[in-house]
């Protein structure tokens, strides 16, 4: 396969990057104080996509207490979505080491090797997550979408699959599984793949490329 081809495959394949599970903390970010405080006004922060001003808090959460597997874990959430990937590796592994069970930790590493373009670590951490978390729809997306990323469609599909069985409303997987089956000539299995998509997701940008997608397959 061509890399142009390759190329536009994993444009149409966006990672999910699990979010925060603990409970929001209300208020604004104080200049100083315990790392709790610093943690709970970071957390805030990345609720209201305020990602550049979370960081700092989520930093300095970590400087008072880097022992915080939660604080660390924060932090790689909020510099991933700042698009600042080796410092975000770095975070997550530090969390890992702090709490070697976090399946969330994990897949948002994958999630981090996916995007610096690194397909057989992000699948060595999407598997090591899926371990912890067997269950988990948006993990086994993920995986499908580092197996897609490494030109390993059979497994990407035999994943996306899966975490449609555990979810039938989750979005992605149907645009994992329309990219792949495109990409394979598969156009019947693409459409039907694309039009679940769209009956399911309210983003507007995927939405529009998967629309893209389907008007070339009716062509």
């Amino acid at each position: 396969m061509s890399m142009a081809i390759r190329s536009r495959l994993l444009a149409l394949v966006a990672m999910v990057l699990v979010a925060a599970v603990v409970a929001t903390a209300c208020g604004s970010p104080a200049p100083s104080g315990s790392a709790d405080e610093h943690l709970k006004a970071g957390r805030s922060l990345l609720d209201e996509d305020k990602v550049s001003e979370a960081v700092k808090e989520l930093q300095q959460a970590v400087r008072l207490d880097p022992k915080s597997a939660e604080a660390q874990y924060l932090l790689g959430n909020a510099l991933t979505r700042s698009g600042q990937l080796d410092a975000a590796a770095s975070a997550y592994q530090a969390a890992l080491q702090l709490d070697p069970q976090n399946a969330d930790a994990r897949s948002n590493l994958g999630v981090v090797r996916y995007r610096q373009g690194q397909s057989e670590a992000a699948i060595k951490e999407f598997t090591e997550a899926l371990r912890l978390a067997p269950n988990d729809a948006q993990i086994l997306y993920n995986l499908g979408g580092a197996y897609a990323q490494a030109g390993q469609f059979d497994q990407a599909i035999v994943h996306f699959k899966k975490a449609v069985s555990i979810d039938a409303n989750l979005p992605e997987p149907y645009l994992g599984l329309g990219a792949v089956y495109k990409e394979q000539g598969k156009n019947a299995e693409a459409i039907q793949a694309l039009e679940r998509y769209l009956e399911l997701s309210k983003d507007a940008e995927w939405r529009a490329k998967a629309e893209e997608m389907l008007r070339e397959l009716k062509e």
